[in-house]
């Protein structure tokens, strides 16, 4: 009911809570200097604090709240034109995964995330999507729709690492460092908007996770201007190394405790 009080992150500690506050503020610092880079490890550092349901909700809350921030930005300078090749196979995908991530336990959200997001990064990392850029046409149509359909299954049932896919196709269209991180500022608005809707509409965001982003705000906010200040001024490269080998290391952490649970269980 509306009228039952909200306890806020209920069993977690003050300890817990301030490695939660440090994990968003980290995140949305990166956030702030290239425009991608806080769904993944709210989703992935989040999932060892609190549930992994409870991380996903939370992680989509907290970048539609960040996102305010850029809205004007990406709606003035990003390119339309590209955007619209995307979207809609996107959504459709994603609303799909929402409903995957309703139907799936903690254990197996636990385990699927820290596989599929390590694995995505991992290979980001080896540079496969450069060598894969390289054999493929990625302009073509029909890889822009597969890949918008791949973003968009992913990120709707991991919450995460959708973007990735989106991002290795702007690395190639937008090669100006402004003008991609514009674009993607664009497309991050819209993709988090509808899966936004679609995880309301499915009963996964309410009042409480609603309540919680706006407790960590004030966090969110400041790591998302700070991590402005410094755009520019830093290395994208070695920016995005560090936090790659971060995110490898959550995700096997998740993985282990997944599998935990699982070998736990066995006779």
């Amino acid at each position: 009911m509306l009228t039952e009080p909200i306890i806020f992150f209920e069993d977690i500690d003050p300890f817990r809570m301030g490695l939660l506050g440090t994990i968003y503020f980290g995140s949305f610092f990166v956030k702030g200097a290239i425009g991608v880079g806080s769904l993944t490890p709210t989703t992935v550092f989040g999932a060892m604090v609190i549930s992994a349901h409870h991380a996903v909700a939370l992680a989509l809350m907290a970048n539609i709240l960040s996102q305010l921030q850029y809205v004007v930005h990406g709606f003035r300078f990003g390119d339309w034109a590209v955007v619209k090749r995307i979207i809609v196979p996107n959504f459709a995908a994603a609303a799909l995964g929402v409903w995957i991530f309703g139907r799936i336990g903690a254990p197996e959200l636990t385990l699927l995330l820290g596989l599929s997001l390590g694995l995505l990064v991992l290979l980001d990392f080896v540079g496969f999507w450069t060598r894969l850029t390289e054999r493929i046409d990625i302009s073509r149509r029909g890889t822009v729709v597969g890949l918008s359909l791949l973003s968009g299954l992913i990120s709707g049932t991991t919450g995460a690492g959708g973007l990735l896919f989106i991002a290795v196709y702007l690395r190639l269209v937008k090669t100006d460092k402004a003008d991609f991180r514009a674009t993607i500022l664009l497309l991050s608005t819209l993709v988090v908007g509808w899966r936004a809707i679609a995880m309301v509409y499915a009963g996964h965001i309410d009042r409480q996770i609603f309540a919680e982003g706006l407790l960590l705000y004030p966090i969110i906010l400041l790591g998302g201007l700070l991590g402005a200040r410094f755009f520019g001024s830093i290395s994208e490269l070695r920016f995005s190394r560090i936090l790659q080998v971060v995110i490898l290391f959550g995700s096997i952490v998740l993985v282990w405790r997944g599998l935990e649970h699982f070998l736990g269980a066995a006779p």
